[in-house]
C-alpha cells in the first residue's frame, strides 16, 4: 500500500531547484558569449603579412597626400607646396614626385632632411585636386585657402568629416610623423622572473593636439603634452590598440623604410600573439627586433663630410645655453 509521505518543512531539501529561464534571457547569455569570442578573435592577426601595394587610385593617393601634408608639408606664401622627409624615406619624396609628375627633390645640406617641392602651375592643380576636401589640419586647410587658392583660381576646401580608419589619410600622417617601436622594461613589482615587460608603441607628436585627439577617437590610447618642446603627443602602447594598427596598416599601408620598419614591427606583435614574449628565448627575440627598428631609423652620422659634422656642433652648442637658460628660469 503507498503512503503519502510528507516533507518536513524545517528540513531543507536535497534536490535542486529548477531554473527557470526566458527565450529573451537565453538569446542575451547567447549573445554575451558570441561578443566574447568575437573580442578573442579580434585580439588576432594573420601571421602572413599582405604584400606591399601602394595606393591604388586617385582618391586613395589623395587622402596618403593630404595626410603627408598634415603632418610634414608645408604651403609657402608663394604658394609653393613642400613635404618633408627623413633621408631614410627618399624613395618615397621620389614616388611623390613621380605620382605627381611635377616638382624636384633636394637634399638639406646640414640636416637629415630631403624635400619634395612644387611650384610648376600644372602640378600645383593636381596636387590641389587631389587633396582638396581631404586635408584635416586646420593650419593646413587655411594655408591651401589663402595661398593655393588665389593663385590657381580653384574651389577652396573645408574640413570634412570621415572615418580615418577607413582610408589612407592616417597612413600618410604616420609616414610623416609617427614612429613604430618596442619597449621592454623589467617590472620592479614582479619579485621573481628576468623576463622584461613587453610595449607594442605608436607616437606621433604635434604641436596642436586636434588630429592626435581624432586618432585616439579611433584607436584608443591617450594625448600628453610635452611642455618643455611646447608639443604633444599621442601615444598607444597596449595590444588591444596594437591589433587595431596593424588591421589598418595591413590595408592602408605605408612606404619605403618606414614600411620596413612596420613588418618588424608586425612580427614583433606575432611573438606576442603566441605568449612567446614571456619566456627568454621569445623576449629577446623581441630585443633583436628592437634593435633592428633602431638601426633603421638612424641617420648616416658617420659619412657626413668635416664640414657638416662642424657645422651641426656648432649648432648643438649654440643650443646649449638656450636649454640651461630656461631650465633656469623654471
Amino acid at each position: 500500500m503507498s503512503k503519502s509521505i510528507k516533507q518536513d518543512e524545517n528540513k531543507p531539501s536535497t534536490s535542486l531547484p529548477k531554473v527557470k529561464t526566458s527565450l529573451a534571457s537565453e538569446k542575451l547569455i547567447f549573445s554575451k558569449a558570441k561578443d566574447l569570442q568575437k573580442n578573442e578573435s579580434q585580439k588576432l592577426i594573420s601571421i602572413h603579412a599582405p604584400k606591399a601595394k601602394k595606393p591604388q587610385t586617385k582618391e586613395e593617393f589623395g587622402q596618403f597626400l593630404a595626410g603627408l601634408i598634415d603632418s610634414d608639408g608645408h604651403i609657402t606664401k608663394d604658394g609653393c607646396v613642400n613635404i618633408a622627409f627623413n633621408t631614410n624615406d627618399i624613395s618615397v619624396a621620389y614616388y611623390i614626385k613621380s605620382a605627381i609628375g611635377y616638382g624636384k627633390v633636394t637634399r638639406e645640406k646640414y640636416s637629415f632632411v630631403v624635400r619634395y617641392s612644387c611650384r610648376p602651375i600644372l602640378g600645383l592643380v593636381k596636387i590641389a585636386d587631389l587633396i582638396r576636401f581631404k586635408l584635416k589640419h586646420l593650419d593646413k586647410i587655411a594655408q591651401f585657402n589663402s595661398r593655393l587658392v588665389p593663385k590657381l583660381n580653384c574651389d577652396p576646401t573645408i574640413y570634412t568629416d570621415s572615418d580615418i580608419s577607413q582610408n589612407h589619410w592616417l597612413a600618410g600622417f604616420i609616414q610623416g610623423d609617427g614612429c613604430l617601436s618596442l619597449i621592454q622594461q623589467l617590472d620592479k613589482r614582479r619579485l621573481i622572473g628576468t623576463v622584461p615587460e613587453t610595449r607594442i608603441v605608436v607616437a606621433i607628436s604635434q604641436k596642436a593636439e586636434r588630429l592626435l585627439t581624432l586618432i585616439k577617437a579611433h584607436f584608443g590610447g591617450c594625448v600628453r603634452h610635452r611642455k618643455a618642446h611646447a608639443t604633444y603627443y599621442y601615444i598607444s602602447n597596449s595590444f588591444t590598440n596594437a591589433v587595431k594598427f596593424i588591421n589598418y596598416l595591413d590595408k592602408f599601408q605605408l612606404m619605403g623604410n618606414k614600411l620596413t620598419q612596420y613588418w618588424i614591427w608586425r612580427k614583433a606583435y606575432l611573438i606576442v600573439q603566441s605568449k612567446q614574449h614571456l619566456t627568454e628565448k621569445g623576449s629577446a627575440k623581441i630585443a633583436q627586433k628592437k634593435a633592428n627598428l633602431s638601426k633603421m631609423r638612424a641617420n648616416d652620422v658617420e659619412n657626413l663630410s668635416d664640414e657638416v659634422k662642424a657645422y651641426r656642433l656648432n649648432a648643438k652648442q649654440k643650443r646649449a645655453p638656450k636649454q640651461k637658460t630656461s631650465a633656469n628660469l623654471k
